[in-house]
């Protein structure tokens, strides 16, 4: 069962049933949305990196890689990270808290999507500041929450 914040809640679990169902845990969304989207704040994204924040199994960083992006993913949990490596060999996933997040480079666009409700008020001002200091100078950084 699933608790409400940060590591109290179930991650492990939540990754081993999205490695099994890609829908899982996502919102309804279009790849090619979600590349007009960013193309349009962005401008060309071809060839940008791009770091997951929260990535679970890594299915966003899949995603943005069919966009043409450079994509690598973080998650706190290490049954995900496992599972992602295994998934997406060809993209490179780190383990840590992002409250922990420390040097894992620097990147073009850093992505947040529906992680920051997941964690306690108290976190989510270091998380935001560790995400923006691997964000690159002129770069972007995505906070997107889901709600039904």
């Amino acid at each position: 069962m699933f608790q409400r914040f940060g590591d109290k809640q179930d991650w492990d679990e939540f990754a081993r049933q999205a490695a099994v169902d890609v829908t899982y845990g996502r919102a309804d969304r279009s790849v090619e949305r979600i590349k007009d989207f960013l193309s349009r704040h962005t401008g060309t994204i071809a060839g940008r990196t791009i770091l997951d924040c929260g990535c679970n199994v890594g299915n966003w960083c899949n995603d943005y890689a069919a966009m043409g992006l450079l994509p690598a993913g973080v998650d706190q949990s290490e049954v995900a990270i496992s599972l992602a490596r295994k998934k997406y060999p060809n993209i490179f996933f780190h383990q840590c808290r992002l409250e922990e997040l420390g040097n894992v480079g620097m990147y073009d666009m850093v992505s947040c999507v529906a992680v920051l409700q997941h964690n306690y008020l108290s976190s989510r001002r270091k998380i935001i500041k560790n995400m923006a200091a691997v964000t690159k100078l002129e770069g972007f950084l995505f906070l997107i929450e889901l709600f039904n």
